[in-house]
C-alpha cells in the first residue's frame, strides 16, 4: 500500500506529462485531427480530466455533476472506427477556455476526494493518464510542423553506434499476469508458462539495419522521407538526415 502523499505525488507527474505535451500544440492545432483513426485532439485535452472526474468523484463517491454536458463530451475514450468518416467540424467543440476551466474545476474536486476514493480507482486514473501521455505523443508527431510549437533542448551528442552482440537466454519457466491488486482486465490471472531458449540483440534494431529490409522490399516506416537518393527522418520538430544508428522508432 502507498501513502496518500505518494499516491498524489505520482498523480501529479502524470499530470505534469500531458500538460506538457498538450502545451506542444498551438491552439488552433488542438481543432485539428492528425490521425484519422482518432478524435480532434481537443477530445483529449478535455477526456482525462472528465475520466478522472466520472471514475472518482461521480461514480465511486457519488457527488453530483458540476457539469454534465463535458462529462458525456468527454467521456468515452474509444476512438472512431478505421475507416470511418467523422461529421464534426471544429466548430462542433467548446472553446479551449470553456475546456480549461472545466479541467481546472475538476482537478480540484479530484484532488479533495482522494482522500476518500479507493486507492484501485485512483490508480486506474493515473494508468490512464500515462496511457494517454503515450498515445497523445504519437499524435503529436503526426501534426504538421506549423501547428508545433519546439521546446528548447540540448543538441544531440556525439555517440559510437551499437555493437549488436546476441544475448542468450536459457529456457525456462516465466510467470505472467497477476492474482490481486491493481490491474486491468486482461492481466488476470497469474499462470506460467514454459519458454524455450532463444537469443535476441542487446540493442534494438537501428535504421541502418532497417534500411536493408525496406531496400529488399520490406515496408517504409511512417516517419521515413525519400528525396532523391537520401533517406531521411521526420522527427517530432524538424526533418533530418536518417541517422544510421538511432533506433527505427521511440
Amino acid at each position: 500500500m502507498q501513502s496518500l502523499a505518494e499516491i498524489k505525488k505520482e498523480l501529479s507527474a502524470a499530470r505534469a506529462c500531458t500538460d506538457h505535451i498538450f502545451s506542444l500544440f498551438k491552439p488552433e492545432a488542438l481543432y485539428e485531427r492528425p490521425l484519422p483513426e482518432r478524435h480532434r485532439v481537443i477530445f483529449y485535452v478535455g477526456h482525462l480530466e472528465a475520466f478522472d472526474w466520472n471514475q472518482i468523484c461521480r461514480w465511486t463517491l457519488g457527488q453530483p455533476s458540476f457539469h454534465a454536458t463535458f462529462d458525456s463530451l468527454f467521456e468515452a475514450g474509444i476512438d472512431p472506427q478505421v475507416g470511418s468518416q467523422q461529421a464534426d467540424v471544429p466548430s462542433d467543440w467548446p472553446s479551449l477556455e470553456e475546456v480549461h476551466q472545466y479541467n481546472t474545476k475538476v482537478r480540484e474536486e479530484v484532488d479533495q476526494a482522494l482522500e476518500e476514493a479507493p486507492e484501485p480507482v485512483i490508480r486506474m486514473a493515473i494508468e490512464h493518464r500515462w496511457m494517454h501521455a503515450e498515445t497523445t505523443a504519437y499524435i503529436l508527431h503526426h501534426a504538421s510542423m506549423s501547428g508545433k510549437t519546439p521546446p528548447s533542448f540540448s543538441p544531440q551528442p556525439e555517440s559510437p553506434p551499437p555493437h549488436h552482440t546476441l544475448i542468450d537466454i536459457p529456457e525456462g519457466l516465466v510467470t505472467l499476469g497477476r492474482r490481486e491488486g491493481f490491474g486491468w482486465d486482461n492481466e488476470f490471472g497469474e499462470h506460467q508458462e514454459g519458454v524455450p531458449a532463444f537469443s535476441m540483440s542487446k540493442y534494438k534494431v537501428t535504421n541502418q539495419q532497417y534500411l536493408k529490409f525496406v531496400e529488399e522490399g520490406g515496408p517504409t516506416p511512417p516517419f521515413w522521407i525519400k528525396r532523391g537518393e537520401q533517406w531521411f527522418l521526420l522527427t517530432m520538430f524538424e526533418e533530418i538526415p536518417l541517422p544510421d544508428a538511432w533506433p527505427v522508432y521511440v
